[in-house]
């Protein structure tokens, strides 16, 4: 066997094979489920029949959901076991985002090290191990753009049918998805702009596309008559913390995000700029000087394409919730993988240095998210609870969210309530929190309703989580002592959530 030949192979199935090891130790560090987490198991675990009744309100689309559901019906419910339904996803687009390198770049090793980055982004394994709909979209988003190329290259009926069908789970997955349109529409355009694409070849882009929309319209028309009603311009992601820097900070994220680490910090930053620079410019240096040319716009349309339109909208509206440029991290890996080859290939560096350059990078990663706590803390709030409570005192949530944990975990009897308006409240909590799951839920209007809640009692569990809706958390307690409530107790998890408890009396 000529281990040489098949030396790129090896190390992606290397890259592949101790990512997989990474990300299932961290599924076995994870202590309790986040919200997210607990939404997507309770619908998952309906029946077909009966999760409709879930869906219908929820904010995403189903595609996660159905999966997951025919996921713990063959291998089970445990945490784990569920956290590996998206770790498996990850791993399989490792081997996409090589294929899409690869296409791009016409270069194996440039595509191994676009994996290597995917493989070890920090950013990757941790949402990997969330049991959400990231992975998936992440693997449906790269497939897509990888049938893109070869259908836009071949006009085969057979890619273009495959397409259609790969960016409708996409959309089915995740809204998103729809950037995967726009980029690719941007591509075609470059394309006719460059007169190297065929009115034949655009037209079947064009259909599959909109065969993919009318497939979608069933979602859709759902979403819009019955999630827009109730989805208000004061959703807590559009206040969500924004970043300094925005353009180079969120790709050094999509690096080395979920993890506090000043070193990995600053080599993000230093492996997204030099990446960029060298993806885009041809450097050469004649008689002692260094000249640039940029390297043909077709072979690097797409990849800045994937990673800078999602995140110029994203920035134009406002919105910084991270896991939602899924699709942009994408094509910062592209360009990384290829921008690095260039430098290693330019600069001659031995292979000594590389092989240390990128086995540093996988344990500063590894120290750096085996060092963090993964324990949620909803228990160890219930139990806080279930110690100090004395008589019938009232739990009651700053956001009905905050109702989950104690809805799926809480055994004791004590009332657990929240504000929910009436003109949407139901007689089932899960679906009345699916309805109000981007609310502030209290604003200054509302929130003297908490007399009306607490009017029976003159001892509260007061329930904050100050990593989510931070406003109704601050504006409820505040309200409270204003009215004369006192804190005298409380437990504050330092983890993720941030999950916490404070025990007031009149």
């Amino acid at each position: 066997m000529n281990i040489v030949k098949y030396k790129n192979t090896i190390y992606l199935t290397l890259i592949a094979a101790v990512s997989a090891l990474f990300k299932i130790g961290l599924a076995l560090k994870w202590k309790g489920m986040l919200f997210d987490d607990m939404v997507s198991v309770y619908i998952a675990r309906q029946s077909l029949s009966n999760i409709w009744t879930y869906l219908q309100w929820e904010m995403h689309p189903p595609l996660h959901y159905l999966y997951l559901h025919f996921w713990i019906n063959v291998f089970g419910d445990s945490d784990v076991i569920m956290r590996i339904s998206t770790i498996f996803i990850s791993i399989i687009s490792i081997f996409i985002i090589y294929l899409l390198t690869k296409k791009i770049s016409q270069n194996s090793q440039a595509a191994v090290l676009a994996a290597f980055f995917t493989a070890f982004s920090s950013y990757q394994i941790y949402f990997s191990t969330w049991i959400r709909m990231y992975a998936l979209l992440f693997f449906l988003a790269s497939l897509s753009f990888l049938i893109f190329l070869y259908a836009v290259e071949k006009n085969k009926k057979s890619l273009w049918i495959l397409l259609t069908i790969v960016q409708t789970l996409a959309v089915y997955t995740h809204l998103t998805a729809i950037f995967i349109f726009i980029i690719e529409a941007i591509y075609i355009l470059f394309l006719k702009y460059k007169k190297t694409i065929k009115i034949n070849t655009i037209y079947k882009w064009f259909l599959s596309g909109f065969v993919s929309f009318l497939l979608f319209l069933p979602w859709l028309y759902n979403f819009i008559s019955v999630r827009l009603k109730i989805f208000p311009s004061n959703s807590w992601y559009f206040w969500a913390e924004g970043y300094d820097s925005y353009f180079l900070t969120i790709p050094v994220k999509f690096q080395f995000a979920g993890v506090e680490n000043n070193i990995l910090d600053l080599l993000g930053t230093i492996i997204v700029i030099i990446g960029i620079i060298f993806f885009i410019f041809d450097f050469k240096i004649t008689d002692k000087k260094i000249t640039s040319t940029v390297y043909d716009l077709k072979n690097i349309i797409l990849p800045l394409s994937i990673l800078f339109i999602p995140l110029l909208i994203f920035f134009i509206f406002k919105i910084n919730t991270l896991r939602f440029m899924f699709i942009s991290s994408i094509g910062l890996y592209i360009i990384i993988g290829i921008g690095l080859f260039r430098i290693i290939q330019k600069t001659k560096i031995p292979s000594f240095y590389i092989y240390s350059f990128f086995v540093s990078i996988i344990i500063l990663v590894f120290v750096s998210l085996y060092s963090t706590d993964y324990t949620i803390g909803w228990k160890k709030i219930i139990n806080f609870i279930n110690q100090n409570s004395t008589r019938n005192e009232l739990i009651l949530a700053s956001h009905p969210f905050q109702l989950l944990p104690f809805y799926t975990l809480y055994t004791g009897k004590l009332p657990y309530i929240s504000y929910i308006q009436e003109d949407i409240k139901t007689n089932n909590l899960v679906v009345d929190i699916l309805k109000t799951n981007f609310y502030p839920v209290f604003t200054e209007d509302n929130v003297n309703k908490i007399d009306d809640l607490t009017k029976d009692y003159d001892r509260i569990f007061l329930i904050r989580t100050d990593k989510f809706f931070t406003y109704s958390n601050r504006l409820v307690f505040e309200y409270l002592i204003l009215k004369g409530w006192k804190p005298k107790k409380n437990l504050k998890i330092k983890t993720f959530t941030e999950p916490e408890v404070w025990i007031l009396e009149k």
